[in-house]
């Protein structure tokens, strides 16, 4: 039974670093005066690949997965942004 509680863990951990990492790269990458830009744009379109991705594991609709996953993570990235705005945070 502990077994396949260090294979989720495992498991969580590694999608953990693997959905840090695309992010990352794009901050290392993308010009500094575009980067809010390319961030919410890369974010959605890695978004919609781990909808894609997870839709295909489980068997699920892949239009479905990949429209509520984009929704709410773009809805999720829109109330940060208004939240940072609130409290004075710029971007440039």
């Amino acid at each position: 039974m502990r077994s396949i509680w260090y294979q989720l863990a495992f498991a969580s951990a590694a999608s953990f670093i693997i959905g840090g990492l695309l992010p990352l790269l794009v901050s290392i990458f993308a010009p500094i005066k575009l980067m809010a830009i390319y961030q919410s744009g890369f974010s959605i379109i890695f978004l919609a690949l781990s909808a894609m991705i997870a839709a295909k594991a489980g068997g699920s609709n892949l239009g479905k997965a990949v429209l509520r996953i984009c929704f709410w993570g773009t809805a999720a990235m829109l109330m940060t942004a208004a939240v940072g705005y609130l409290f004075g945070v710029r971007t440039t």
